[in-house]
């Protein structure tokens, strides 16, 4: 089987109002964070889909026949699969193999990396013509990209997700696993209200 150059993965979850962007329930209601949830998740296929036509792939925590999810497949051509596994980086691990056996690399973004552009995700490529890994470190200390051309069953050990320390965490694992890894220009994402507010106020808009 041929394989194609890249495959990109973004990963998600179905939009489930009081499930999604829990963060943010506080200052937009359940509602509320599920339509930013809804605009960041338009954005990052977007931009993958403008990027890689046709090698874009999502990969869904919950309902895969979501509304929500159904819209985007048939917006794009893209595969539509289930995470798998059982904390953050046992579930990219699985999307990362799953990707590289019909891909020669593979990148993986989150759905709320608001901040990712076309030319991000090209550098990113070209990272990965140099090294075995790439990150796309994100302001609060964990990371908004990874991708890969190889991997390591513990590439993502002992790593404390949802922290300050995500990033290191990881940079400390691929250097215990002999792995080359480079980085991108540090970025941000959309977490909380903060967040919105200083970065992307146009969240808010109707």
């Amino acid at each position: 089987m041929m394989k194609n150059d890249i495959a990109l993965q973004v990963f998600t979850k179905a939009n489930i109002p009081g499930v999604v962007k829990t963060r943010l329930i506080r200052d937009l209601g359940e509602v509320g964070a599920s339509r930013i949830h809804q605009k960041l998740l338009d954005h990052a296929v977007g931009v993958a889909a403008e990027t890689f036509p046709g090698n874009v792939e999502l990969w869904v925590a919950g309902d895969l026949e979501h509304a929500s999810i159904c819209e985007q497949a048939q917006r794009y051509p893209l595969k539509v699969f289930a995470q798998a596994g059982g904390d953050l980086g046992d579930r990219m691990l699985h999307a990362l193999r799953n990707g590289l056996e019909s891909s020669h690399r593979v990148l993986l973004i989150g759905a709320d990396a608001y901040s990712i552009d076309q030319h991000y995700l090209q550098l990113a490529v070209e990272k990965l013509r140099e090294y075995d890994v790439v990150i796309g470190p994100a302001h609060d200390g964990g990371y908004i990209l990874i991708g890969c051309n190889s991997t390591n069953e513990k590439m993502f050990e002992n790593v404390a997700w949802g922290t300050e320390n995500s990033l290191k965490n990881t940079l400390h694992s691929l250097r215990q696993c002999g792995m080359r890894y480079g980085l991108l220009p540090e970025r941000w994402d959309i977490d909380t209200f903060t967040d919105i507010k200083s970065h992307a106020p146009q969240l808010l808009e109707d």
